[in-house]
């Protein structure tokens, strides 16, 4: 006599039921390591809020914290004037002071 086969709805259950860390055991896998899943890590980027010298709209851009102290030429987002932006990162990448000034004057 045959067994019967399993339903659709208890395989799913069975499937849903298992987490990452035991098909890793079972499959003898290392854990899968997610960048910034660490609140110990620091961020690898950020926002920071910029204002423009030309116009004085502010806007959102976003830093990347890995590169350290950086100096950026962007065009404005909304009169397309240039800027200059300098990025200071201080605490291993867990802050950062933003200034702008006017790129060709």
């Amino acid at each position: 006599m045959r067994s019967q086969p399993p339903s659709p709805g208890s395989l799913l259950a069975a499937a849903l039921s298992v987490d990452a860390a035991s098909v890793d055991a079972l499959y003898g896998l290392e854990p899968v390591f997610e960048p910034g899943s660490d609140p110990r890590q620091r961020p690898l980027t950020d926002w920071a809020k910029i204002e423009c010298p030309h116009c004085w709209q502010s806007y959102e851009i976003a830093i990347d914290l890995t590169l350290g102290d950086q100096q950026l030429l962007e065009d404005c987002q909304h009169c397309c004037r240039g800027l200059a932006i300098f990025v200071a990162v201080v605490d291993d990448g867990r802050a950062m002071q933003v200034h702008t000034e006017k790129a060709f004057d």
